[in-house]
């Protein structure tokens, strides 16, 4: 949900996964990958089977991934991204490495990236609420905040717009009418 003033903010399920999860793989079948399959309908339905079987079927529009460090190691692949923006979620991670981080938010993910110990802080299952832009994340279950560095504004932007693509051709419109 994007909420007053251009502020992202999401509120869902908590979907916690652990550390060093690499993009092909566990968090996207490498068949999808091989297969350079880029139907958002696809790869939503394929989402974390090999961590949690049932994700894709269970997890609904705001609902949160939050995972631990190295999130997204190895090929930074846009697949996975992809189906998270497709499936409506968000991603709080403790790291992840610069180029599946510029993946996310070219595929529009909302997403704080460096939120050292937030595993610590949430179960699975847990309802959350996180402000991208500020850098809040709420445990609703727990009544615990933690504020972390939020979304910069430029990445925000894009997310915003839906991801890169969207936002850039929003401002070649804009440019053509001005």
């Amino acid at each position: 949900m994007v909420g007053e003033a251009g502020r992202l903010i999401l509120r869902g399920r908590c979907w916690k996964v652990g550390h060093g999860l690499a993009l092909d793989g566990p968090v996207l079948p490498d068949q999808f990958v091989k297969a350079r399959e880029t139907d958002p309908e696809i790869l939503k339905r394929h989402l974390l089977e090999e961590v949690n079987p049932s994700f894709a079927q269970l997890a609904k529009p705001g609902d949160i991934l939050v995972t631990g460090r190295r999130f997204g190691h190895g090929n930074p692949h846009a697949y996975a991204f992809i189906g998270m923006k497709s499936l409506g979620i968000g991603l709080v991670t403790e790291s992840i490495p610069w180029g599946s981080f510029r993946n996310a938010i070219s595929m529009g993910v909302a997403i704080l990236p460096y939120c050292p110990g937030v595993t610590e802080q949430v179960s699975d299952g847990d309802d959350l609420e996180v402000d991208f832009g500020a850098g809040l994340l709420r445990n609703l279950s727990t009544g615990l905040e933690c504020c972390f560095k939020p979304l910069p504004a430029a990445p925000l932007q894009i997310v915003l717009a839906g991801g890169l693509r969207p936002q850039t051709k929003r401002k070649l419109t804009e440019l053509a009418h001005a």
